[in-house]
């Protein structure tokens, strides 16, 4: 049992995948958004910061190095 709803759950588990994505070079934000369903990259960006604490933006710099 993980304690979380199934929708929760799902949401994790594309959060979880976008961190992947963004650490494949070639992906931007919105194509990962875009990828995953999200309604638009804002959401998905607000999402993913509550998420990991920090922005999909800050996976980019840091996997441009």
């Amino acid at each position: 049992y993980t304690g979380k709803t199934p929708k929760e759950y799902y949401l994790d588990a594309r959060l979880d995948l976008a961190l992947s994505l963004l650490k494949q070079q070639g992906n931007s934000v919105g194509e990962v958004a875009d990828t995953l369903n999200f309604f638009d990259s804002f959401h998905f960006s607000k999402a993913f910061k509550h998420k990991f604490g920090y922005a999909p933006s800050a996976v980019l710099k840091n996997t441009d190095r």
